[in-house]
């Protein structure tokens, strides 16, 4: 796993947590679901799915993480190249092919490095329009790791979703419709603020959102900032301080932590 990591204990957000701890339950049994996670910057989206992540060995699932990227200069598809990359780390290649089966030569249009793991060289893709292409895609993408999943159940988390580009998101929305019966459990965070302007991005996630209502996480309340100082600082913080950084910050986690 790469991205957020569980380190310090997570503070303020049991409710959420034992949500997901649930939805990976039922994914593992055979219930998958996409579950999303907002708030603002520094509220502790990221930090939540990694305490997840950290937890999903014992409860039975693999981990993948991927991040989305901001910087400008990503290929489309960014966070699924990042996806198929960790799905396909340590396979056997008769297993791996097995789990790509006939759409391999479109995943492998993805991450042209899957070839070299391969068994035989996948059959090329016939040319098609490009919105038969792209189903295609879809299709393929969704199939592997619907089958990858049922051999070891999965948390797949995708970070910052606020700033993927668009096929992806589609890409997710596409997969979303059909997990009920597999054993993966998406998490995806995105921040609340950054998609208040015109761009497709924001019909995408709201589309998202309406089929999988998020968990949004808010500033963290006063007893939770005096045990987030003490723990950072092994010193229990006076009343008066707990309520100034809880004034000036909104409870945000992050902004506490620096202040």
């Amino acid at each position: 796993m790469t991205g957020g990591r569980a380190g310090q204990r997570l503070v303020g957000r049991d409710g959420p947590l034992r949500e997901l701890e649930a939805a990976l339950r039922d994914a593992v049994a055979g219930r998958g679901m996409l579950a999303l996670v907002t708030g603002e910057a520094g509220i502790g989206k990221s930090r939540l799915a990694a305490e997840l992540a950290a937890r999903a060995p014992a409860l039975g699932a693999r981990v993948v993480w991927a991040s989305c990227w901001d910087g400008g200069g990503a290929p489309a598809y960014w966070p699924w190249v990042q996806v198929l990359r960790g799905c396909t780390a340590g396979r056997e290649r008769a297993e791996l092919a097995a789990d790509l089966g006939l759409g391999a030569g479109e995943l492998v249009r993805l991450a042209p490095e899957l070839a070299g793991l391969l068994p035989a060289a996948p059959t090329e893709p016939p040319r098609l329009e490009p919105e038969q292409a792209r189903f295609r895609l879809f299709d393929a993408v969704a199939g592997y790791l619907r089958r990858t999943a049922a051999r070891d159940p999965l948390l797949l988390v995708v970070d910052d979703l606020q700033w993927a580009d668009v096929p992806s998101l589609l890409l997710l929305r596409f997969l979303a419709r059909d997990l009920q019966a597999s054993r993966l459990l998406v998490v995806a965070t995105y921040r609340d603020p950054e998609l208040a302007q015109d761009d497709p991005v924001v019909e995408l996630v709201v589309d998202l959102a309406r089929a999988a209502p998020p968990l949004s996480l808010t500033g963290l309340a006063g007893a939770e900032v005096a045990a987030l100082v003490e723990d950072a600082t092994g010193v229990a913080a006076h009343p008066a301080t707990v309520g100034a950084l809880q004034r000036r910050t909104g409870g945000n986690p992050l902004f506490t932590a620096e202040l």
